[in-house]
């Protein structure tokens, strides 16, 4: 029988029970078996989930817990930072449109013409004129 290894989940899955890369974790530990270096491996890097009692265990749990502590102990899990890289985007789009429409009430007032945002928006970007390359020296 060969020898099986306990691995840990560390950071926001720590004590969940769940399937990853094909090891059942119950309350956040899998038995895999010592052999299977390409498994430790994978779960390590992908899955933050290490080997009991091993340095990199230590290491990773030691971070976890100061990432928590320096901000105030709220969970950085997946979905919260999704949602808040949705409310970034959100907020940039409005701020784009914004200024898009000044913008255009800028170009319209020197121009002694209106345009609207939208229509702003719509036109073509201006491309930036690019110098054609110089000719290559004839080779002596």
């Amino acid at each position: 029988m060969s020898r099986v290894i306990e691995v840990e989940l560390v950071g926001p899955r720590s004590g969940q029970s769940c399937v990853l890369a094909g090891f059942e974790f119950s309350r956040g530990v899998a038995l895999v078996p010592a052999d299977a270096g390409a498994a430790l491996s994978i779960l390590a890097t992908y899955h933050s989930a290490y080997p009991r009692e091993s340095r990199e265990y230590e290491k990773a749990r030691d971070a976890w817990e100061d990432r928590q502590a320096s901000s105030g102990g709220k969970l950085t899990t997946g979905g919260d930072l999704v949602d808040d890289l949705k409310a970034q985007l959100e907020a940039a789009n409005r701020e784009r449109e914004e200024l898009a429409a000044r913008l255009a009430r800028a170009e319209g007032a020197g121009k002694g013409t209106s345009i609207s945002a939208t229509e702003a928006s719509a036109a073509p970007p201006v491309e930036a004129q690019e110098k054609p390359p110089k000719p290559a020296k004839a080779a002596k």
